[in-house]
């Protein structure tokens, strides 16, 4: 009887300590970070529903939801204060960090790398790459400026040196006046389309390497992101060495590859990032199961956060149960993935389905929460 009895305590022990290490992440956007009274509710919800780090959106169109240039001044960072900001004295970042790490929750900085232009007609003339680098914003094969109201925004263009040198810049600049801060999570680290790219600088380098190398075009774009990311974080790291690298993924490793330049898989084996999160969001179970099984078998599941689609098209109608949400959650965590990240705080909050995801996910956490947790958030 005290054999049996231990091996059922052994094993609880067991599922708790594999649970406990589960990261549990929110895509939180910047029009949620606003102000203080925004963030202490943004982490009191995250706290309350068992989630473990928050990627909080301080880039969103080359502009800032912190301080540019705080009090470092190494790396020039010209980008300006979000006009999403009503308050200048206000930094969301530094407040974010101090509210978060004292509730036990990690932080990323949630940066959109190469697409830095809304694809709004006002957001446009007052873009600072716009006004100021309009020959970085890229171009198709005639050399005809893309349509950024059809790829969600204008991408710049990493075949250029300058794109390059300017975006590690803004990024370096975030790492060394935040020295608190625990990762930070690349977005849009991808080309928009296979058509698009072709800037006369890119091809004009291209056809450099060609006297050397048959590597193909596709390939060669392939290199210009990878570079960009090893170059950020061998000198990321330089500031802060316990920095984390990571990055939001096409989950799909073919469209990634082929029609992206985004060789993820690659990145993780290379160690040039530390984590992936791949954004699974399709609806469909057969069509989830494909898409994460064929990652499981092509990149090293332990450094993956399977991202999850958690939003409905017309709140309050709800078009995707929650039970939906939960069976991929729990197949993902069956996979052995590394956790589980929603997409996103904003779509969980409409719709009120917070409370019932983490019931449905966590139910072996709920004794560890306090029974006022009021008292207990620190703010």
């Amino acid at each position: 009887m005290i054999k049996y009895t231990l091996i059922i305590i052994i094993t609880f022990l067991l599922f708790v300590s594999i649970n406990a290490t589960e990261i549990r992440s929110l895509w939180v956007m910047p029009w949620n970070i606003t102000n203080e009274a925004q963030i202490d509710e943004l982490v009191l919800d995250a706290v309350h529903n068992n989630q473990t780090e928050i990627l909080a959106e301080v880039r969103y169109r080359a502009d800032a939801l912190y301080t540019p240039n705080k009090i470092n001044y190494t790396f020039n960072n010209p980008e300006p204060r979000s006009n999403i900001l009503k308050n200048n004295d206000f930094d969301p970042l530094e407040y974010l960090l101090q509210q978060a790490h004292l509730n036990g929750l990690q932080v990323q900085a949630w940066i959109s790398a190469l697409n830095v232009i809304s694809p709004n007609g006002n957001s446009l003339r007052n873009n600072y790459i716009y006004r100021e680098h309009p020959d970085w914003i890229m171009v198709d094969s005639y050399g005809n400026l893309m349509n950024g109201k059809s790829y969600m925004g204008y991408f710049v263009d990493p075949g250029i040196p300058e794109v390059k040198n300017h975006l590690l810049n803004v990024i370096l600049d975030i790492v060394a006046n935040y020295p608190t801060l625990d990762g930070i999570h690349l977005d849009y680290i991808r080309y928009p389309a296979q058509k698009i790219g072709y800037s006369k600088v890119s091809v004009s380098r291209y056809n450099s390497e060609l006297q050397s190398t048959n590597m193909s075009w596709n390939e060669w774009r392939i290199k210009q992101i990878t570079e960009l990311i090893s170059n950020l974080r061998e000198r990321a790291r330089l500031i802060n060495p316990n920095l984390l690298i990571t990055a939001a993924v096409f989950a799909d490793l073919q469209e990634a590859r082929i029609h992206y330049a985004q060789d993820w898989p690659a990145w993780l084996k290379s160690g040039i990032i530390d984590r992936a999160y791949p954004m699974a969001y399709v609806k469909k179970y057969t069509n989830f199961y494909r898409i994460i099984n064929e990652i499981a078998n092509d990149a090293p599941k332990d450094s993956i956060v399977v991202g999850l689609r958690a939003w409905q098209e017309n709140p309050p109608y709800v078009d995707y149960p929650v039970g939906q949400i939960i069976e991929k959650a729990k197949l993902s965590r069956q996979m052995g993935f590394a956790g589980i990240a929603l997409f996103s705080y904003e779509g969980v909050k409409k719709t009120g389905m917070f409370p019932a995801l983490a019931a449905g996910l966590y139910e072996w956490q709920e004794n560890e929460l306090p029974e006022t947790d009021e008292e207990k958030f620190i703010t």
